[in-house]
Formats: C-alpha cells, sequence, structure tokens
C-alpha cells in the first residue's frame, strides 16, 4: 500500500468518526460544516493521486478543477460560505452527483487507484447522496413558499439580497417544482416548470413530465377541468402512459361526478399564511397597545442573587404575557454547550397519535440532549433560570439543544399537551404538565428564523444569550392556547436555540392558581 494512500484513508476517516450516525444531512446547518471541510481533504488527496496518474485521469482533472475552486470557497470561510441556503443546497447535491461520478471514473482505472477508490466508497456511505436531495430541495421550495421570495432570483442564487456563486439547473427546478406541488402552490409549481423547461440541455427530464406535474398540482387545487385538458394533450404524444391514463381516468370520473369529489386542501391554510406573514414582520402592534410594553431590570422580588446584577427583560407581549430576557448565558457557556452538542445531534422528532416520536416535514432540525448535572455550563443556567422565574429546577426537562438545517423551521405547535400523563419521571413519578419555557437562543440569526406567536402577532428576534420565557397554562392549569408559536426558517445563517421546560409539579406554590379558571397570565 503507497503511503499517500494510507494516509488518505487515515486523514479522511479522523473527520468522519463522529458522524457515522449522522442521516438528513439538510436538517443541521452545523453537521454540513463537516462536509466542507471533508470536501477539500477529498479534493487534496485526490489531486495526489492524479500527479501520478495524468495521462490516464485527464477526465478526472476537469471534476478536480471544478470541485477544487468551490471546495476553496466553501473552505475559506465556512460560516459565511454555509449561511447561504443555495451554497447548502449546492454542497449537499456535489456529494450526492459529482462525487458519484469521479468514484465510477476512478472504478475504469487499473489497481494503482484501489485505495484511494475504497477510501472515497466508504466516506460517500457516511456522506450526502441522492436521498438527501428531496429534503434539501424541499428546503428551497420552503423558503420561496414562507417568505414569498422571487423565483427567478432564487434560480441566479439571490437570497433576499445575498448572492451565491451557484445558480439551479433545471433539473434543480423540475425537483423544486415537484415538491411545490406536493405543498399545493400550484402557481409555484407551474413557474419553477416552466423554468426548467427553459433551462433544459440534457435528457434529466422531459417536457411532458413537468407538464404531468403542472396537471396532477392543478387537480389537487381542485381545477379538475384545466388538469383533463392538460393530460388529454400529453395522451396524444404518448397515448399508453399508464400514469397519464390513470390520471385522465380519475379527472374523467370526477368531472362528472362532482359531488363524489374531496377536495385535498390544507384546512389550516389562512393560519399559516398568517404564520408566514409573521415571519415576513408584516405585523405591527397597535400603538394602544405597544405603549404599555416596557424594557426594565428585573430582581424576582430582590432575589439576592439578582441584587447585584438584575436581569434585563423586554416585553413582547402583554396577554399573554411574553417577555425576552437578555444576557441570560455567557459566551464561553454557550460555546461549550453548542460544541458538546455536535457529537449527539440526532433529526428532532414531533409526538404521534400514540404519544410516540416521530419524524415530520414539520419540524427539521437535529436535537441533543444533557441532564443538569452533564455538563457544568447546564448546571449553572438551570440556577440562574431559577433565579430569574422563580421555579423550582425539580421538575425542569433535560436540556434540549437545537440546531436547525436547510430553511430549517418548527411549524405552528404548542409546548403542553392533552395528555399530560405522558411526562414521567425516570422512575415513573408524573410531573404534570408542561406549565413554562424558556426559549435560549445560542446565535445570532443573519435572516430568519424569528419565533413566532401566532395568536398575538408578535415574534421574538434570536438574539445571541437572550431567551423568551412564557407560561403555556393558566394559573388554573388549563393550556392557554394563545400560546401557540412556531419556529420561523432560517433564511441566511446558521441557527442555534435551547429549551429549557418546567413542569406543574413543585411549582404549586410558586405560581398559585388564580380565583378565576382563565385568571391573567403573568409571568411578574
Amino acid at each position: 500500500m503507497k503511503l499517500d494512500s494510507l494516509i488518505c484513508g487515515v486523514c479522511c476517516f479522523s473527520l468522519l468518526i463522529n458522524l457515522t450516525s449522522c442521516f438528513d444531512w439538510s436538517s443541521s446547518v452545523a453537521q454540513l460544516k463537516a462536509v466542507a471541510k471533508t470536501e477539500k481533504v477529498l479534493v487534496s488527496r485526490l489531486q495526489n493521486f492524479i500527479n501520478n496518474k495524468t495521462e490516464e485521469l485527464g477526465r478526472i482533472q476537469n471534476y478536480v478543477d471544478a470541485l477544487r475552486e468551490v471546495s476553496e470557497k466553501a473552505s475559506s470561510n465556512k460560516e459565511e460560505y454555509i449561511s447561504h441556503p443555495i451554497n447548502q443546497y449546492h454542497l449537499i447535491k456535489r456529494f450526492a452527483k459529482e462525487w458519484k461520478k469521479v468514484g465510477d471514473l476512478l472504478q475504469m482505472f487499473n489497481e494503482t487507484g484501489f485505495e484511494l477508490t475504497q477510501n472515497i466508497s466508504r466516506m460517500r456511505k457516511l456522506y450526502p447522496t441522492d436521498n438527501d436531495l428531496n429534503p434539501a430541495a424541499a428546503g428551497i421550495e420552503r423558503l420561496q413558499r414562507v417568505y414569498g421570495l422571487t423565483i427567478d432570483e432564487l434560480i441566479e442564487g439571490n437570497v433576499k439580497g445575498e448572492k451565491s456563486d451557484y445558480k439551479l439547473s433545471a433539473g434543480d427546478c423540475f425537483l423544486i417544482g415537484k415538491i411545490s406541488c406536493k405543498s399545493f402552490e400550484c402557481d409555484a409549481c407551474k413557474i419553477w416548470m416552466q423554468r426548467a423547461i427553459k433551462l433544459k440541455t440534457d435528457e434529466t427530464f422531459t417536457n411532458d413530465e413537468a407538464w404531468t406535474y403542472e396537471a396532477v398540482c392543478r387537480a389537487k387545487r381542485g381545477n379538475l377541468t384545466h388538469a383533463f385538458a392538460i393530460t388529454e394533450d400529453l395522451l396524444t404524444r404518448d397515448p399508453f402512459n399508464d400514469i397519464l391514463l390513470g390520471n385522465m381516468l380519475y379527472y374523467r370520473m370526477f368531472l362528472r361526478y362532482p359531488h363524489l369529489f374531496i377536495f385535498n386542501k390544507d384546512d389550516n391554510l389562512e393560519d399559516f399564511k398568517q404564520y408566514h406573514q409573521i415571519c415576513q414582520g408584516k405585523f405591527k402592534l397597535p400603538h394602544k397597545v405597544s405603549k404599555n410594553l416596557r424594557c426594565y431590570l428585573y430582581t424576582n422580588k430582590n432575589d439576592p442573587r439578582l441584587r447585584i446584577k438584575p436581569v434585563k427583560v423586554e416585553e413582547l407581549c402583554n396577554s399573554p404575557h411574553i417577555v425576552q430576557f437578555y444576557d441570560v448565558i455567557n459566551n464561553d457557556d454557550i460555546e461549550t454547550i453548542k460544541k458538546m452538542s455536535k457529537k449527539y445531534l440526532s433529526r428532532a422528532l414531533v409526538t404521534g397519535p400514540d404519544n410516540t416520536g416521530i419524524i415530520e416535514d414539520a419540524r427539521t432540525s437535529k436535537v441533543a440532549w444533557f441532564q443538569k448535572n452533564d455538563i457544568t455550563a447546564v448546571k449553572k443556567l438551570y440556577t440562574r433560570i431559577s433565579e430569574m422565574t422563580g421555579l423550582s429546577e425539580e421538575t425542569f426537562e433535560d436540556l434540549q439543544v437545537a440546531n436547525y438545517g436547510l430553511a430549517g423551521e418548527y411549524q405552528p405547535h404548542f409546548d403542553y399537551t392533552e395528555d399530560p400523563s405522558i411526562y414521567k419521571r425516570e422512575d415513573g413519578e408524573q410531573v404534570g404538565n408542561r406549565i413554562a419555557t424558556m426559549l435560549l437562543y445560542l446565535n445570532d440569526v443573519k435572516e430568519g428564523g424569528l419565533t413566532a406567536f401566532i395568536e398575538p402577532k408578535i415574534a421574538a428576534k434570536p438574539i445571541k444569550g437572550s431567551a423568551v420565557f412564557w407560561y403555556n397554562l393558566y394559573p388554573s392549569g388549563l393550556g392557554d392556547s394563545r400560546t401557540r408559536h412556531a419556529s420561523c426558517p432560517v433564511v441566511i445563517g446558521n441557527k442555534w436555540a435551547s429549551n429549557v421546560w418546567v413542569h406543574e409539579v413543585h411549582q404549586e406554590f410558586r405560581r398559585k392558581c388564580g380565583l378565576k379558571q382563565d385568571a391573567d397570565n403573568r409571568i411578574f
């Protein structure tokens, strides 16, 4: 075995040792940084191999020249490079497509390339594949849908004035158009497919395939007449296509018997429209409301630990009462928590119908969990939260640390549940519902990533070291539906956040019941 081959194997796999359990690359920007770093190493080792096989590997050299340029741009300033969603998409795409082509070419050469071929093949099993392209494309579609971005600007790599060196290809437009169809975005699907046809230079897909998806999207939105007309035209060119024939039967039946057709639409369309508008910053509190909101220094009834250094508080909303604390956690503790989290990040789950965790498109992030005594920084944070809120640490949940992916979001949801019996200690003792939420921001986000509260139509900006706090339950223990909230998609940058949920048990004398069932949900 040659020395350079041995070095390649050792160096490359040292970068992968903590990533063997990774999957779903588009759901965590932090882990994409490791992909960018490894790409530079791969290019360097591949260049050494090419120097020994210059004539034989002439075709591979063309790939290396192109890949070296992009990988050096990525590694020169990884934070800035990875912050752009188009760059994130192309990084995943390069590993899914271009590096596969390199591996295929290497297979054609003799045994001198065997070791390098094996190294690349092993690494590709751990890094993005074709399976990662769909969620990555879904991230681009999500940005366009939530923020109403111009499709033509996205194709040019321009996201809210932040320009990437890359553009979206015809195949990219086709893939994103398919996802728009799934999301009932009929108008967007039509534009994506039209742009895909306009940009097409190869046989990645046919024009008729693009038109087929547009017809399906029209039908899903209830426009069966238009869907029928498009499909009828397509069948004149491909009369024995089973998919088209099946679709035509479907359209014909429901056009004849429209009362049987169930309009397949999102029942929460208006609700999501409001969520998107909050993310876009289109709502402003009326003056008669905002004039009563205050910023002040808070000592929690002269808590001796807060007298010397009171906590800074900004009121975001009075009903429900939502506040944002500042300088909750210092930079050193933030970096410690983030560094430890990277080792344990796994796809975030949502609660399924039977109270088990399931993966859903509604939540695109990865999370890690830490108990109070796992890290000194977490122990200090729990003490700090107890000081600020007056709540007992006894029933604080484990700290959840989240890193959001390409256009990462968490759609509108409640933090409390209708069945609080699911919350138990390890010994089986029930701890009650989630009475309160402390949401901490572990970095600044350049664009997007707001925390949107749907009913009061307000949003909290992610500011490093700050935390948003609210009560999920009325003093009576009933859930407060006004606290429904969401994490808006990240547009530019990388978002780290952390949650501490507080449960009812041991808070009985710290947050007393009101005299009325829906008594005012005040924090202070």
